[in-house]
């Protein structure tokens, strides 16, 4: 195995807990009564121009009344769709900056901008921190105009951070991302929302304490 020299962390799944059914309850309070239809190939269409920055917040939240046939406010709908972040444990927010006293550590996320001004407002805030002093760069998909699995995505990330696939660790929940990463030279590390973290990244660390 060729040493890892820098680590890319999906976000949700991985680091954040995620609860798709707190997100679905909340909208179901607003009247939606077809939570099924999050499920569909139209909802995933209009999240994914979401999440690829094709689409902007207002727009997507119109597109959500008329999908969902709910009459609620920006702001109800902002926090309904925010309900889905959950917390990052403890032990995971040591380890990322234990990793990165040694190694360019970066995020890789298909996210909205909803969901990251909600994540920089409430999370990675421990002992004066934010996100950005967690992570050397952040690649978020709705501000490359790409997401995972597709290939231009991790084209994208690999130009500009100018590093060898090959030496980097991907890590991510999704099976689709995982074999995207592993196409573009990535080594890859999958790693479900019930694994522990640090037992999926022991291998890798040529024996570094984390």
């Amino acid at each position: 195995m060729i040493p890892i020299k820098q680590f890319f962390f999906d976000f949700g799944g991985v680091l954040v807990d995620l609860d798709f059914n707190g997100t679905i309850e909340t909208f179901c309070k607003l009247g939606a009564t077809v939570p099924e239809t999050f499920n569909s190939k139209s909802f995933h269409k209009i999240l994914r121009d979401f999440e690829n920055g094709q689409t902007e917040e207002k727009d997507f939240f119109e597109q959500l009344r008329i999908f969902l046939n709910i009459k609620a406010s920006d702001n109800e709908i902002r926090q309904a769709w925010n309900k889905i972040i959950q917390t990052i444990p403890a032990y995971k927010l040591k380890i990322l900056r234990t990793l990165k006293e040694d190694f360019p550590i970066y995020m890789v996320s298909n996210t909205n901008i909803t969901h990251i001004e909600y994540t920089r407002k409430y999370l990675f805030r421990e002992n004066g921190l934010t996100i950005d002093d967690y992570f050397d760069k952040l690649y978020f998909s709705y501000e490359i105009g790409a997401s995972k699995p597709d290939a231009e995505f991790y084209k994208r990330v690999v130009d500009d951070t100018k590093v060898n696939p090959a030496e980097s660790l991907f890590l991510d929940d999704k099976t689709e991302n995982i074999d995207g990463a592993r196409q573009a030279g990535f080594q890859v590390c999958q790693v479900c929302p019930e694994d522990n973290l640090r037992e999926k990244l022991f291998p890798f660390l040529n024996g570094i304490s984390i």
